[in-house]
């Protein structure tokens, strides 16, 4: 998994105090490997970004800051590849601008394709603890598991087809 979890589990000794005051509030404690607690990290990291900030710009002020005038341009036609961590895990950009000055390209790596293979195994773990459930309660509850990971991909696609899976179940029930 990618994302704020991830970062939570990773950094957690780096984090902002009161950062880690808010995890503590949220009942967060490294190694949470609970998907519907994304949210909550998220929170924590609001928290952590919004104190960095402010001691950046603190920083700055204390230093003065002067205008700049920008850097010329040499050149409008090139190509940059960059990563930076967003809400949701790494997203990797790559752009190619033409000799005018036009985007002429681009390829992006989002985390939702980082985080598929460990929503279906969520999916998979969460199933048979639910599969009794009435349908549209089993629903509920793999959309839940879906935004956890990536609010966007529950809204743009209906990933969660029952059918299949109720046959799956089915099957379990019948072998019992």
């Amino acid at each position: 998994m990618v994302g704020a979890l991830a970062r939570f589990n990773n950094n957690y000794a780096q984090i902002h105090s009161k950062a880690k005051k808010a995890a503590s509030a949220l009942g967060l404690r490294p190694k949470v490997i609970n998907p519907f607690l994304n949210t909550a990290a998220q929170v924590v990291e609001i928290v952590h970004c919004v104190e960095g900030a402010i001691a950046i710009i603190d920083r700055l002020l204390e230093r003065g800051i002067q205008p700049e005038d920008p850097a010329p341009l040499e050149s409008l036609e090139g190509e940059g590849i960059s990563g930076c961590e967003v809400p949701r895990g790494l997203l990797i950009h790559h752009y190619w601008i033409g000799a005018d000055g036009f985007l002429s390209g681009a390829d992006c790596v989002i985390p939702t394709n980082q985080n598929i293979a460990s929503i279906e195994s969520d999916m998979r773990a969460l199933v048979p603890s639910i599969i009794n459930n009435p349908v549209n309660d089993i629903q509920l509850e793999l959309e839940m598991l879906v935004r956890a990971y990536d609010p966007c991909i529950s809204c743009s696609v209906h990933v969660v087809k029952l059918d299949p899976l109720l046959k799956v179940g089915d099957a379990i029930k019948n072998r019992q």
